[in-house]
């Protein structure tokens, strides 16, 4: 099967990236993958999150699509006075991959906001945000060692990401939007230049998983995970975990009214969801991938210590892959736990 632009299936699309392309940015380019085209920036601040801990930085990063950055008009975020689900998500995986490399006791005292802008969208947009928004990270890095604000760099490696996917069953990479959009597979791929993986996030739409019907609850289960969280900001003024399990019955119950999913197959998300924060009693592979998932990106939002990670890693996880990601997302924790 010939690909539309001509290229072999694995091979990458044409990439370039110019540097200091934002004069007012600490750290910025215009990172270019075929025809995906996005404006990475990297904005220094004395002022990390307050869940920081003192003496600590912080890196985190914002995603967001120009209206026609795709083939038709698409209204901004702030037109519906919210982020879209997809950006949300999206900005939270660049945040991560970013920090997967950073050491944020050399960072020291300082917030790094990675903005990433699409002026075009044809596939990859999240990947190609991802290794431009290293590169301005580390153009603001270099800034800050020329103010004496940094001693060193403080990074253990590189980071950059990539898609691939199956379509008309042929594995191919660097999906354009075409092939991204009729794959039967889709998978991204983020590493550091150790050839560390330091996230996957894979989909199937065409083509079912072994266990389709488990793995189709796994994926709903994932997107309504969190559907309690607005509420409980509101009603509790925060989203601990015991509130998110006690609101989400109701909420999941209307949620799927006008659904035509089985009725067990609902009863069997809410029971997962209602329970997603309570380690005890795991009683299935879909609740043991939905605590492992999420605790995959709480221990990192929330700054869970070394021997957090250890007691889930030894008591908690056990699927080989959720052992294989925490290990490789939290070795350095895992580390300094061992040495105290």
């Amino acid at each position: 099967m010939s690909r539309i632009d001509g290229r072999k299936n694995d091979e990458l699309r044409p990439i370039e990236i110019i540097p200091n392309i934002n004069k007012f940015a600490e750290g910025s380019c215009l990172i270019r993958c075929g025809n995906t085209h996005v404006l990475c920036t990297a904005s220094v601040e004395d002022k990390p999150p307050r869940h920081v801990p003192e003496g600590e930085g912080w890196v985190t990063a914002e995603y967001s699509m120009l209206p026609r950055a795709n083939r038709e008009r698409s209204r901004r975020d702030i037109s519906k006075l919210k982020l879209n689900g997809r950006s949300a998500e999206i900005q939270r995986l660049i945040g991560r991959s970013l920090r997967s490399v950073v050491d944020r006791k050399k960072l020291g005292p300082w917030n790094i906001t990675i903005d990433c802008d699409v002026l075009q969208g044809d596939g990859g947009t999240r990947t190609a945000s991802i290794t431009g928004g290293f590169v301005a990270m580390m153009l603001a890095f270099q800034k800050m060692m020329e103010k004496g604000q940094l001693s060193e760099y403080p990074i253990s490696g590189y980071v950059a990401a990539v898609s691939a996917g199956v379509v008309n069953d042929v594995p191919m990479l660097d999906l354009c939007y075409e092939e991204d959009s009729s794959a039967m597979v889709d998978l991204n791929c983020v590493m550091d230049d150790q050839g560390r993986l330091i996230e996957i996030q894979g989909t199937g739409e065409g083509r079912p998983f072994t266990l389709e019907e488990q793995q189709k609850l796994v994926e709903v289960t994932a997107v309504v995970h969190d559907i309690a969280c607005p509420l409980c900001r509101v009603k509790y003024g925060n989203t601990n975990g015991k509130h998110q399990e006690e609101e989400s019955a109701a909420l999941l119950e209307e949620f799927f009214k006008d659904s035509d999913l089985p009725k067990e197959f609902t009863d069997r998300v809410s029971y997962i969801v209602s329970h997603h924060h309570t380690i005890d009693g795991i009683d299935g592979i879909d609740y043991q991938i939905m605590i492992e998932a999420d605790y995959l990106v709480n221990a990192d939002e929330s700054n869970f210590s070394g021997n957090n990670v250890r007691n889930m890693l030894e008591k908690v996880f056990k699927t080989e892959t959720g052992k294989f990601l925490l290990k490789s997302m939290y070795q350095k924790r895992l580390d300094s736990a061992e040495e105290k």
